[in-house]
């Protein structure tokens, strides 16, 4: 009691990959211990979530299949009304539809490995039976082409879903990219949230509307501004820019270093909240190039 009264709360649950997976949505509180020296942890899980839209994400291996230019050059060829911002943004989103569609063609990937690997198995088996056979070793040939694109193709798509680069082709690694993956929806899941007035929400559409009602009453009311005298911060600033500097500034943006900028940036790197990666606009660059240049001049300049 008093001064040698000593608190200690365990306040953590540890979980692994195949409890992510069975329950994704489970979450626990820290109650309080009541009459008892211990803090229960109360564990629930919502078994009736139901799935909404994600984001776009664009997929990298898209970039790599035989019809990409093409798709990206019926819709790039079409004429916008408007400025080329504009007209860029007209024929991102349109685009969108077309890789979604090609996403939808591949199926699920790790059940296209499963099935390339039982006809690959099917093959060799028939190969040791007829090792002379040139039909046989030809679909022995194919089956394990086939195994690979599909494995390629997995790994790729993982790879980019769980953020990881650091794994070399070689690797065995689709657990670990599972467990990636279901370890980063936890940690950006909302599970609830609390109002202006105390109060818990919980509860996917519940959360979305006091999320939506929140930012509506932060931008959407007036709010009183005032002129502010900021000489009293030029002392914080370490130098300024030399006439020479401030002339290179404001010089206009030439076509090579925007192509510089996007060639720079890392594949995977999502620029905007579109969810187009940097592999988008490198392999689509001899489509794209030109107009996402003059939209990026127009709007240094304007």
């Amino acid at each position: 009691m008093g001064d040698r009264c000593l608190w200690k709360r365990l306040d953590r649950m540890l979980v692994n990959e195949y409890w992510l997976t069975s329950w994704p949505d489970s979450k626990y509180i820290a109650s309080t211990p009541g009459t008892s020296d211990h803090s229960p942890l109360i564990l629930t899980s919502n078994t009736t979530r139901i799935k909404s839209k994600g984001m776009f994400r664009f997929d990298n291996f898209l970039a790599s299949q035989e019809n990409f230019i093409q798709e990206v050059t019926r819709i790039w060829r079409n004429s916008v009304h408007g400025t080329h911002m504009y007209s860029v943004t007209v024929k991102l989103k349109a685009l969108k539809h077309v890789f979604r569609g090609m996403r939808k063609a591949k199926g699920d990937l790790t059940y296209n490995v499963l099935r390339a690997k039982q006809y690959l198995d099917q093959a060799q088996t028939l190969l040791h039976k007829y090792p002379h056979s040139d039909s046989i070793q030809l679909l022995e040939h194919l089956s394990r082409i086939m195994y690979s694109k599909a494995v390629n193709l997995e790994r790729l798509s993982l790879q980019q879903r769980a953020n990881m680069t650091w794994l070399k082709d070689g690797d065995s690694s689709s657990k670990v990219f599972f467990r990636k993956i279901a370890a980063k929806r936890v940690r950006q899941r909302i599970y609830q949230l609390e109002d202006s007035f105390g109060r818990t929400i919980q509860g996917e559409e519940a959360i979305t509307q006091e999320v939506v009602a929140y930012f509506k009453n932060l931008l959407g009311r007036e709010t009183s501004t005032r002129d502010l005298d900021l000489s009293y911060l030029h002392c914080y600033f370490a130098g300024t820019l030399t006439n020479v500097q401030a002339v290179e500034m404001i010089k206009p943006v030439m076509g090579d270093e925007v192509c510089h900028a996007v060639f720079d940036i890392e594949d995977q790197k999502a620029s905007g909240l579109d969810g187009y990666t940097a592999t988008f606009f490198k392999k689509a660059w001899e489509v794209v190039g030109e107009e996402i240049t003059i939209a990026v001049q127009q709007f240094f300049s304007s």
